[in-house]
């Protein structure tokens, strides 16, 4: 059966991109393109890494799904994978913060082509971590909904329109 232990078989290490952009003191023309490419190919890696776990979560769902793991067993395989969340969210965060501050500093020197695409190259980084993150997210809520299918004859609701949701809980407050 799942285990808590199952989650890491599922997960890559975290992709490795720098997270610094723009030009510094002192830099010359050609060490900017050299840094460049090395950004590019750091990120065509990572985007390849990011693929790879979706299908690894997609991989791990379907196993949940197909073993009938019980309801609890569901909850506690969410609770790891939150648990690995928090462990990538920690390494990243920093990572995000700090990207995040420095984008805003390069706008002036925007109509420069190398530092036009180290922004386009730190904006993907961001993006990149940021779905990292959503991925763990994302299972989750999977494995939570599949729990809640798999409830003792209680299934969850599904609703169309915020009204019918307000109107579910109306129902249930009157109870």
């Amino acid at each position: 059966m799942l285990s808590q232990l199952a989650v890491s078989g599922y997960t890559l290490p975290l992709p490795t991109l720098p997270a610094e952009t723009g030009r510094g003191p002192g830099r010359a023309q050609n060490d900017l393109l050299a840094r460049l490419a090395k950004l590019s190919a750091a990120q065509a890696r990572a985007r390849v890494q990011l693929k790879e776990q979706s299908d690894r979560f997609d991989a791990l769902y379907e196993e949940a799904r197909h073993l009938a793991a019980s309801p609890g067993e569901l909850r506690e395989l969410a609770q790891a994978v939150r648990f690995r969340e928090l462990e990538a969210a920690a390494a990243l965060m920093p990572q995000i913060e700090r990207l995040r501050e420095n984008l805003p500093t390069q706008k002036g020197n925007s109509n420069v082509p190398t530092i036009r695409s180290l922004q386009c190259l730190a904006e993907d980084a961001l993006e990149i971590w940021i779905s990292w993150l959503e991925l763990y997210q994302n299972l989750q809520i999977r494995l939570y909904k599949l729990a809640s299918d798999r409830g003792e004859g209680t299934v969850s609701p599904v609703f169309s329109d915020p009204d019918e949701a307000i109107e579910y809980l109306h129902k249930l407050v009157a109870e």
